[in-house]
């Protein structure tokens, strides 16, 4: 691979100066020929015609060559394909082997698609200024949807659209469709979508350019796009943030053979960054974003995505980054890779549950997103570069983990959860059946983690409230699979206890064990009947609760109840 530096403003004067040469001999040699022909031909011109004539295409094909040369290097910096020196200087790239042409150079740094998303760029700012046709709006936004995965043209689109432009793009653009039918206020539009769709796209842009910068610069544009959504006046910006931050991907995360929608792959530091700030979030206006008696300065325009809750975006984005979440969440500034101990996880967990009640909790689309975090983070298995390290992130994932369950489950009310998050809830606790287990215990005080012991190795598992795990249980009942998944996985463990058990009372006679095996079973089983039977009352007590819904909460209590029963001794014991 071959990389050509060139200095961007030092060629384009030597093209100028070669363009103003070859005009300035094409006029005197025009002025030649007339005065020759006004005289009635005293000179013989016409070999040195031809040759002044080839003599200017000549240097015109080498001002061409050294255009297309330095577009092709502006577009390999513009697309995100090679970056500037720390000289300023940038550069075009060549495959080994490939001659360096000027065909070559406009090929492989791809000119065509950055002139491309540079048009649609300006084309986009041009419509959310002076509107368009629905029909020029469904060409633009179809090209910037079958871009918006290319590195390429998502680079380009952000690096000619300024991060506060980017924000105010999906209203602007909505405002352009949105149009007062009567008096009282009511709209219509020709295309009701389409700042929501050009939101989604430009998350998908946003997320595959940051997936080619480094840490500094996905750090650098987070900040940006905050302080921008933080200006005073533009109360709207920080919903577009949220809608765009909100486009999925699909993936069966809890392996019940339906996916779900999870954030697209972005930037960790990107994420990390723009998470942090918007947790402190703080608008530049005279009432609190939260306030009750906030009116949006932009009252004219209809947002484009919540703008109650900041952080509903970056949730839901890392729902597809779940290292960037355990980043977020239980932060690491020292740099430790000592194991989270039980102060550090009780500091860290309850910060989790204040930001999951942050939007409330009868929020199905919050709720879901922050229980397929839950799950994300707990079946990410990305080794440790040492068992340190390794041991650090175990407890850290279940640090996470715990409070993200604990904030679900907090309500002094039954839960409402999407089938979604049901079934995430339960794909958790079904790999964590000794926590369960552990947590059904009276009180309860042990805080958010566990953690076993075996030989070298420590087996780190989340712990939950006595609240939290009656809420949460009363939910997996609710869903067939969830329910049954939970269910056979705590038979199982169960199972393999007291044969356990029972295999050391036949070794030793000692029915210690055998009897705290039975005692932690029945209480566990009690647990899960009482939790199951807490959501049913609540139900009931719902004037508009659905008969379906009993009846499915009773059909799964079979499924949900963890039981197993013990081999008996041997006679020879």
């Amino acid at each position: 691979m071959t990389y050509v530096s060139l200095d961007a403003d030092g060629v384009q004067d030597i093209i100028d100066k070669l363009t103003e040469y070859k005009e300035q001999s094409e006029t005197s040699w025009e002025t030649v020929t007339s005065t020759n022909r006004i005289q009635d031909y005293p000179a013989e011109l016409s070999g040195r015609s031809n040759t002044a004539g080839e003599h200017a295409a000549a240097l015109e094909t080498e001002i061409n060559s050294l255009q297309a040369r330095l577009d092709a290097a502006k577009a390999a910096n513009e697309g995100g394909i090679t970056m500037t020196g720390a000289d300023g200087m940038i550069c075009y790239w060549l495959p080994e082997g490939a001659e360096d042409t000027a065909e070559n150079a406009t090929t492989y740094n791809q000119v065509d698609k950055v002139n491309q998303a540079r048009a649609d760029a300006q084309t986009m700012v041009d419509y959310s200024i002076n509107g368009c046709t629905p029909e020029q709006w469904d060409e633009l936004i179809g090209r910037v949807q079958a871009g918006q995965d290319d590195a390429v043209y998502a680079n380009t689109i952000l690096a000619n659209i300024g991060p506060a432009r980017l924000l105010d793009l999906p209203t602007d653009i909505q405002d352009q469709f949105t149009t007062k039918s009567d008096l009282r206020g009511a709209t219509t539009s020709d295309r009701p979508n389409a700042g929501s769709d050009l939101a989604d796209a430009l998350g998908h842009v946003l997320a595959t350019a940051s997936c080619t910068w480094d840490d500094g610069k996905a750090e650098a544009y987070a900040n940006r796009l905050v302080d921008y959504a933080e200006q005073k006046g533009k109360d709207l910006r920080i919903g577009a943030l949220n809608q765009m931050l909100a486009a999925s991907r699909p993936a069966d995360i809890d392996s019940d053979g339906t996916p779900e929608d999870i954030g697209l792959n972005y930037s960790d530091a990107l994420l990390v960054t723009l998470a942090n700030r918007l947790e402190s979030f703080s608008p530049e206006q005279a009432k609190p974003w939260n306030s009750e008696y906030w009116n949006p300065t932009s009252a004219t325009k209809q947002p484009v995505g919540s703008t109650a809750n900041p952080l509903f975006g970056v949730v839901h984005a890392m729902t597809g980054n779940p290292d960037a979440a355990i980043e977020w969440l239980v932060a690491n500034q020292d740099g430790t890779t000592t194991p989270v101990t039980a102060a550090q996880s009780l500091e860290h967990a309850e910060r989790i549950q204040q930001l999951v009640e942050i939007g409330g909790l009868t929020d199905q689309s919050w709720t879901a997103n922050w229980a397929m975090l839950a799950n994300q983070i707990d079946r990410t298995t990305t080794p440790g570069p040492s068992p340190t390290q390794q041991q650090y992130q175990e407890s850290a994932r279940a640090t996470a983990t715990s409070g993200i369950l604990n904030g679900l489950g907090s309500g002094k009310d039954p839960l409402n959860l999407s089938p979604e998050a049901r079934q995430s809830v339960a794909a958790v606790m079904a790999r964590h059946p000794q926590g369960v287990d552990a947590s059904t215990d009276t009180g309860n005080s042990g805080g958010p983690v566990g953690s076993s012991v075996d030989g070298d190795n420590t087996t780190y598992y989340p712990l939950f409230t006595d609240r939290a795990l009656t809420n949460l249980i009363g939910q997996v009942s609710l869903d067939e699979w969830a329910s049954t998944t939970l269910g056979q996985a705590m038979t199982d463990y169960h199972t393999q206890q007291l044969q356990d058990a029972v295999n050391q009372y036949n070794t030793t006679g000692n029915a210690t064990a055998l009897q705290q095996a039975v005692t932690t079973q029945s209480r566990t089983n009690g647990f899960f009947a009482g939790a199951a039977a807490h959501q049913l009352i609540a139900l009931a007590e719902k004037q508009d609760s659905a008969h379906e819904d009993i009846n499915t909460a009773t059909s799964s209590l079979a499924g949900s109840y963890p039981s197993s029963a013990p081999q008996p001794p041997s006679a020879s014991a």
